[in-house]
């Protein structure tokens, strides 16, 4: 699963957090949450290539802002051993 300190997100966390990126990221940025402290939340886009990445806070909230100029398009967000679709418009 997510090794001795659980997973990045437990089921129902994630469930929840996929509903709420089911919104598109309007002006670069995005927020996810529901991760756990200090997991590494990654958005890379349809070709692997990393977009950017940042840590969970205290609260399991993760800013993710995107690179200005960013091509509209679906991109992955990993949590942990997790993933999500985040579409950008």
């Amino acid at each position: 699963m997510g090794g001795p300190f659980g997973p990045a997100l437990c089921e129902a966390d994630f469930a929840a957090a996929q509903a709420r990126q089911s919104q598109p990221a309007l002006g670069g940025a995005s927020t996810l949450m529901g991760a756990t402290l200090g997991t590494v939340v990654t958005v890379s886009d349809a070709l692997g290539r990393p977009v950017t990445s940042t840590t969970a806070d205290a609260a399991g909230t993760a800013a993710l802002v995107l690179p200005a100029g960013l091509p509209a398009g679906v991109y992955l967000v990993r949590v942990g051993s997790k993933a999500l679709r985040l579409t950008v418009e």
